[in-house]
């Protein structure tokens, strides 16, 4: 066995297509806060840029990076948003009042079943002992016939 010496170094190179971005800094420098922004394919093209203003302000990374595509998209967004603002135009308000069944367009079981619920109900008072009992005879006596067609 040769004792040698091996290189595992490989240079990789990587193509990439980068789009500009737009870096927000926070930058302080005593109670004076200003903002920052810096346009570069990467964030540390965008260090390199603040390099003379690091000396004057302690700066942050507000870790908001988008494309300048995305960010003119969003401008243009808010324009026109700001646009539909100044300029309203007259609102339509539709009152929607509640429809009241009548009972042509209640089904004939949603009828009867709200009839029982009314018969069963606890806090309703009647004038005779047995005209709950009669009421609930009466409703479940009702029968549906369909109206017949007459031509």
């Amino acid at each position: 066995m040769t004792n040698e010496k091996t290189k595992h170094n490989i240079v990789l190179t990587r193509k990439e297509d980068q789009e500009l971005r737009i870096y927000f800094f926070i930058g302080q420098r005593g109670q004076d806060k200003r903002v920052f922004y810096i346009t570069g394919f990467k964030l540390e093209d965008a260090f390199k840029t603040l390099e003379n203003v690091k000396r004057e302000y302690t700066l942050i990374f507000t870790n908001q990076s988008p494309t300048v595509r995305r960010f003119m998209r969003e401008l243009e967004i808010e324009s026109l948003v700001h646009q539909e603002m100044i300029t309203p135009r007259p609102l339509e308000i539709k009152e929607n009042e509640p429809k009241e069944s009548s009972p042509i367009e209640m089904n004939f079981e949603k009828f009867r079943s709200g009839l029982l619920f009314c018969a069963n109900e606890k806090d309703i008072t009647y004038q005779g002992s047995t005209d709950q009992e009669t009421l609930k005879k009466i409703i479940s006596g009702l029968k549906y016939e369909s109206p017949k067609n007459y031509a």
